[in-house]
């Protein structure tokens, strides 16, 4: 039985008891004692003991004046309720006739002391009844008793008044320990099953957590012979509750609505509430109470703004880059299931400017899982992001301007994600970022048996985008993750100006780790990718030219090429090799120029260092024309720098590996200047019968 419905029962008995007792008390009060206990004990199987006087006030009104009475469980020395003084108020003509109608009941100074010993069992059981379930320490219902034995007499008092009342309820097992202080209780016409007015001032306190309530309440309420049956309409409570580490709050609640608790139903029809600012309505149908929990219902929230919610809990503001953003949110949504699974349909959320629809479901357990279908029609992520450090609110560390360098945090958080299990959708119709923009964003997750698996696919700036990645969830989980870009627009999207063009990119990496740190040490995998249509800075390039022509003392044609080189298609590969630091290889061909490069990126200080060489074949044709002598040589650069300037920025010529360069080149020039010479003597001056004898020897000479 629960300690609402023991407290409720409790409290109405005492009444109850005193209406039994008024039949006997018609005439000399004092001769009556005997047989005023005798009938409560027949009527409810509680013992009543009256040591203070019995008597009479004539007017006005009429009415029995009891003091100082106890009552006991039968067969039970320990006190369950004591009142100070007891009035019952008669009607006097229908006293006159013979008849006993009670027009109100006056109880001032009860105290009830309800407990659940170590043992389960409470202190309100009469003796030689059955033991307390485990599960149920009402092993008594003193609703039952009242009612259930004797001769069920009906319930008719005019009114009921109850003031400077004390109700202590302790449940040792549960750990449970309540007090409830009323100041005063009112109510009308008390009748079985019908409706009457209910006033009261009462304090509620939960020892064990601290908190504290400040209840009023006014309305109509109605209950059932055994207190089984409950109805409520619009009976308004008014709550000031305190709890530890937070401020007062203010809760305000309109309850309509019935419950019965033999059939285990209940219901809530327009229930109103509003607390901390926030303000809504449900209406609620339960089944299942003494068994599993059914809902079936609606609740609608109306639009609040957050932070005022968070001031009035006490919280700390929610600082966004936008100050108008969180000011408007509301949720509506229908609440149906039976435990442990409770679903919201027809969800409905509105942010600000935003709309999410969908629905979503919770399975409560060890491993608590939740399944959800939500679109966002828009939503402008920035607005929502931390504002950005003003000069003012900005520490003056240093007069650099560097940044701090990142922290290693778990980008797999393997230990979180065991304890749900998650499968669900999230779309978003279109999201902005500060200048960027993504429409037909999709995300699907899926958490169960030690796997994590996540799509993500989006549009914008003339492409696509897809990236998937599946995870196992163990102590040194292992991922694989698949990333796809198609026909991008490179300068729509970053704004490079050193390389434009539609690009395509395949990449599939492997790694290890639930840290970023463990993953950035065990990066594998292939990024190929093909970009067109574009152009190309070949400043790098042209620099190492330079260098060449100024150690050689002539002009290549390299140096007549734009800075900016367009072309049709450029295609490439970047392969990592146990983490991303070092011995990563990058392959780029570019028509008749083809790259390759190794390096590395130390991600924490935000700095890449690579090597790379440049081999262009001779052409004349297309928009890389090569000619001899620096056709098929490589040409060395060395970049190195921050990550986040451009490669023009850090490519420049390797100085000790052009001047081997240019030697290489000096010589083959010589060789082929002596060729040349060779033969034109050759054709000059030797006879024809020989010229093709000395041609072979020339070539067994320069090798070519």
């Amino acid at each position: 039985m629960s300690p609402v419905k023991i407290i409720i029962a409790i409290v109405v008995l005492i009444p109850v008891a005193l209406f039994a007792a008024l039949l006997v008390l018609l005439d000399n009060p004092e001769l009556f004692r005997d047989r005023l206990s005798d009938t409560l004990r027949e009527e409810t199987g509680f013992e009543l003991n009256i040591n203070g006087g019995i008597t009479w006030r004539y007017w006005p009104p009429v009415a029995i004046n009891i003091e100082d009475v106890s009552i006991t469980p039968a067969g039970s020395d320990v006190t369950l309720a004591s009142v100070r003084n007891a009035a019952v108020d008669l009607e006097l003509f229908p006293l006159l006739s013979g008849t006993v109608s009670v027009a109100g009941l006056n109880i001032d100074g009860l105290t009830v002391n309800a407990i659940v010993d170590e043992n389960g069992l409470p202190n309100w059981s009469v003796a030689g009844s059955e033991a307390p379930d485990t599960g149920d320490t009402g092993a008594a219902d003193p609703g039952q008793s009242a009612s259930g034995g004797g001769s069920g007499m009906a319930l008719n008092i005019g009114e009921i008044t109850i003031s400077n009342a004390l109700i202590n309820y302790a449940d040792k097992p549960a750990g449970a320990d309540y007090q409830i202080d009323i100041e005063t209780f009112s109510t009308g016409a008390v009748i079985y099953d019908q409706l009457t007015a209910l006033n009261f001032v009462l304090r509620l306190q939960d020892k064990v957590a601290g908190i504290t309530a400040n209840l009023a309440g006014e309305g109509q309420f109605s209950f059932g012979a055994g207190f089984t049956r409950y109805q409520f309409r619009d009976l308004q409570l008014q709550n000031r509750l305190s709890m530890p580490d937070m401020p007062e709050q203010t809760l305000s609640l309109t309850l309509n609505g019935a419950a019965d608790l033999d059939d285990g139903t209940a219901r809530l029809e327009d229930t109103r509430f509003e607390v901390a600012g926030l303000q809504g309505s449900t209406r609620m149908s339960v089944s299942g109470l003494n068994e599993t929990l059914t809902l079936d219902g609606n609740l609608s929230v109306s639009p609040f703004n957050a932070n005022q919610v968070m001031k009035a809990l006490g919280m700390p503001a929610i600082e966004t880059a936008n100050p108008q953003a969180l000011s408007s949110i509301s949720v509506t949504t229908r609440i149906n299931g039976t435990l442990p699974t409770i679903s919201l349909s027809d969800l409905q959320i509105g942010l600000d400017s935003s709309s999410i629809k969908g629905s979503a479901s919770v399975t409560l357990g060890d491993i608590l899982a939740a399944g959800f279908d939500l679109k966002l029609d828009q939503i402008t992520v920035s607005d929502y992001l931390p504002p950005a450090a003003t000069d003012a609110q900005a520490p003056v560390v240093a007069a650099s301007t560097e940044t701090a360098p990142p922290v290693d945090s778990e980008v797999i958080p393997v230990d979180l994600l065991r304890q749900y299990a998650l499968d669900g959708k999230f779309s978003i119709g279109s999201a902005t970022y500060d200048t960027f923009t993504f429409n037909d964003i999709s995300l699907a997750v899926k958490n169960a048996t030690g796997r994590l698996n996540v799509d993500f696919a989006a549009a914008g700036y003339e492409g696509k985008v897809n990236a998937n990645i599946n995870s196992t969830l163990s102590a040194m989980p292992t991922t694989t993750a698949k990333f796809g870009i198609q026909g991008l627009n490179i300068t729509q999207l970053t704004g490079f100006e050193w390389i434009t063009g539609i690009i395509a990119l395949d990449a599939g990496l492997d790694f290890k780790g639930r840290m970023l740190s463990e993953v950035l040490d065990t990066l594998d995998g292939n990024n190929t990718f093909t970009i067109t249509d574009g152009t190309l800075d070949v400043t790098p390039v042209k620099s190492v030219a330079t260098s060449i022509d100024n150690l050689r003392g002539k002009t290549s044609s390299v140096a007549e090429w734009p800075d900016k080189m367009p072309f049709k298609q450029l295609n490439g590969k970047l392969t990592l090799n146990d983490g991303i630091e070092a011995n990563q290889q990058l392959n780029v061909q570019l028509e008749n120029m083809s790259l390759a490069g190794t390096g590395g990126i130390d991600y924490w200080q935000s700095q890449l260092a690579y090597d790379i060489e440049v081999v262009m074949q001779e052409t004349v044709d297309g928009q890389f024309r090569v000619h001899p002598p620096i056709a098929g040589l490589k040409w060395p650069l060395h970049c190195e720098g921050a990550m986040t300037d451009s490669p023009v920025d850090l490519c420049f010529p390797d100085g000790k590996a052009v001047q081997k360069l240019v030697t290489e080149i000096v010589k083959q020039e010589v060789k082929r200047q002596g060729k040349q010479k060779l033969q034109e003597k050759i054709e000059e001056k030797l006879p024809d019968e020989i010229k093709d004898k000395a041609k072979d020897l020339l070539k067994g000479l320069f090798g070519t």
